[in-house]
């Protein structure tokens, strides 16, 4: 299952994502979060199928769909299952911004530094946020090091 953990957050709800080769189901957890200056975002966290492309490219364009249906500004991130130049990645709209990408860190997010993949992404509307900072953290207690990123809310001119 998928999971959020935010200090602020309503409208908790879940994304069903579709499967159209079969295999494991699959979902996104999304929270309407709150800042210290009140202003609101959307965050959504998910786990893209490991067997299928075609479940994953569906999974994607719903994720993607939803989004542009939000009323707030959007980040959402997890374990994608695709690497940069795969499909998948590249069919994704040139304002979704990548936060590894964006920042020049490539470095790997599953399996050993040398010998892995890049996998587990931080996706963030660029007409709504900026990059300020990224890095993937090395910890040996998962097969996966965890990426974090510092975004800042831009400043929406009427």
């Amino acid at each position: 299952g998928e999971g959020l953990l935010v200090k602020k957050g309503s409208k908790y709800h879940t994304l069903k994502l579709p499967n159209p080769a079969g295999g494991e189901p699959r979902a996104m957890a999304w929270v309407r979060a709150e800042l210290k200056t009140l202003e609101e975002f959307y965050f959504g966290g998910t786990h893209l199928c490991h067997e299928f492309p075609e479940n994953r490219k569906a999974q994607l364009d719903s994720i993607l769909s939803y989004a542009e249906t939000l009323d707030k500004p959007v980040i959402w991130a997890g374990d994608l299952n695709f690497e940069a130049d795969s499909e998948e990645y590249r069919s994704i709209p040139s304002y979704w911004k990548e936060a590894g990408s964006e920042a020049g860190n490539i470095q790997n997010t599953y399996g050993k530094p040398e010998a892995g993949a890049r996998i587990d992404y931080i996706w963030y509307d660029s007409r709504k946020f900026e990059l300020v900072e990224y890095k993937v953290i090395d910890v040996p207690y998962s097969d996966h090091y965890p990426v974090w990123a510092v975004l800042r809310l831009k400043k929406q001119t009427q």
